[in-house]
């Protein structure tokens, strides 16, 4: 009896261990025919409509400014640009000129958003007393100051900034002031002034959130967190075209500073859109635009400023020509036309990208197959980031693959769902396409932008596949129907 019960026993453990419930029916890893339950069927998901709801717009700015003249800012407008900065030749960075005036009256007609760059900060509150009659004024520019002011670049630091821009929000509470801020790769140079050579980088930054972020913080205007840093790069002893390895980096610092803070910044990054250095004389074509456009929009990026619209008059440090979407002789080269179809593709997406852009969780870099499998300690040099998300951090995704090197900007909307912006993340001029398979954990549909238009496709086995395009970036919202 007592072996039969020691018998009975084992096989009742060893049944329990296993996770077979025989002798208890009413559990439900088995149906009554005796094999497997179904799986439960994921959550139904109900999106919004993105397209009703109300969305901050999709800045495009574009630096140095057109000639004078109706023609040629309907140009620009025609471009995809809707804010311009107005400095230049316009009033040779001398803020209170005829040109500027004229260039505020043309953006109110033609329905134009104005930001003047400012040379003179201790003058802002009496700049902004003329500048505010216009409906198109919002604010002012000051380019690249250092913490103290020094004798480098003879800009105001933010220390000498701060007491001036305080007033100017006293005084006209309606009027922003953006601080374009140098990048990490400027920090060879004294970016701390007298006070402080050896500043790194990041202390830059918390000086500048210390002395300006909290002026403009969650106020009714814009605090702006802007920065320039150019991705195209050319040897000039080679020829050979590569990509900065920075510039990722770059992103990624001033996406953190705006998810991490609470000063509610409002982020602008400067893209690359010319040739500008003997040392550097690359065109940029519209595969290279669209990467650097989809891959600030993988970091949740409010404005995007092109580098630069009009030509600079650069003759007597630059031999050969360094056009950018008009030429100095004011006719639009082909970057004019590429750069406005990758603007309008862009405001295509205002309304569903302006609903995840404020939720930016993280991005990941994912390296290619096609370099893996030929070494498995293959690096990608461009893949700078210092904190990239884990995959398995992707909520809902189960695996990415790809063929080629992509970057995934994972961000989420108000409700809490997920969205992913996939960038084929590769120098343009290599030629590589990318093949692209995302598994999510159970979402059987997905919104798919492509180009800027909406796919609602139907995914078999959670599966869904991308043909990334070169510079291709393309926006992905997981959900389940059934």
């Amino acid at each position: 009896m007592k072996k039969l019960l020691s018998i009975f026993l084992a096989i009742f453990i060893a049944m329990t261990c296993c996770g077979c419930n025989i002798l208890f029916p009413n559990n439900n890893s088995n149906n009554e025919e005796g094999n497997n339950p179904p799986v439960e069927p994921p959550e139904k998901v109900t999106l919004p409509n993105y397209d009703e709801l109300e969305s901050d717009e999709l800045i495009i700015n574009g630096w140095y400014t057109p000639t004078l003249s109706k023609e040629s800012f309907q140009t620009y407008k025609d471009c995809g640009f809707n804010y311009i900065f107005i400095q230049g030749e316009v009033n040779g960075y001398v803020t209170m000129s005829n040109a500027t005036i004229k260039a505020l009256e043309l953006c109110d007609e033609l329905g134009l958003k104005a930001i003047v760059t400012i040379d003179r900060p201790e003058h802002a509150i009496i700049y902004a007393e003329t500048f505010v009659q216009y409906e198109s004024f919002v604010g002012f520019n000051y380019d690249e100051p250092v913490v103290y002011t020094n004798t480098l670049n003879g800009r105001l630091g933010f220390y000498e900034l701060e007491p001036l821009v305080t007033a100017l929000e006293e005084a006209y509470p309606q009027v922003e002031f953006m601080v374009n801020l140098n990048p990490s790769t400027a920090m060879s140079r004294n970016w701390g002034g007298q006070n402080d050579p050896n500043i790194t980088y990041a202390e830059h930054l918390q000086a500048f959130e210390d002395y300006l972020g909290g002026i403009y913080a969650n106020k009714e205007v814009r605090n702006w967190l802007s920065c320039d840093d150019y991705l195209l790069r050319k040897k000039p002893s080679t020829g050979e075209n590569y990509l900065r390895k920075t510039w990722l980096d770059n992103l990624e610092i001033l996406a953190e500073r705006k998810r991490d803070s609470e000063h509610n910044f409002t982020t602008n990054f400067f893209i690359q859109s010319q040739p500008f250095s003997p040392n550097n004389l690359r065109v940029p074509t519209y595969n290279d635009l669209r990467m650097q456009v989809y891959s600030l929009m993988a970091f949740g990026y409010d404005s995007i400023s092109y580098y630069c619209y009009a030509t600079p008059p650069y003759e007597d440090t630059v031999a050969v020509p360094c056009d950018a979407l008009i030429d100095r002789a004011g006719n639009k080269t082909q970057i004019w036309y590429d750069a406005q179809k990758i603007n309008l593709e862009a405001k295509k997406l205002e309304k569903v990208y302006g609903q995840f852009k404020d939720n930016w969780i993280g991005t990941t870099q994912i390296c290619g197959t096609n370099n893996t499998s030929k070494d498995a300690n293959y690096k990608n040099d461009s893949f700078t980031l210092n904190h990239p998300v884990a995959i398995n951090n992707l909520s809902g995704v189960d695996t990415i693959t790809c063929t080629e090197d992509i970057i995934v900007g994972y961000l989420k909307d108000n409700s809490g769902n997920p969205g992913y912006v996939v960038v084929n993340y590769n120098d343009t001029t290599y030629n590589k396409t990318s093949q692209v398979e995302i598994k999510f954990d159970q979402a059987d549909k997905a919104l798919v932008f492509i180009d800027g238009e909406k796919q609602d496709l139907t995914l078999t086995d959670n599966i869904l596949n991308l043909d990334l395009d070169l510079g291709e970036g393309v926006f992905v919202i997981p959900y389940s129907e059934n």
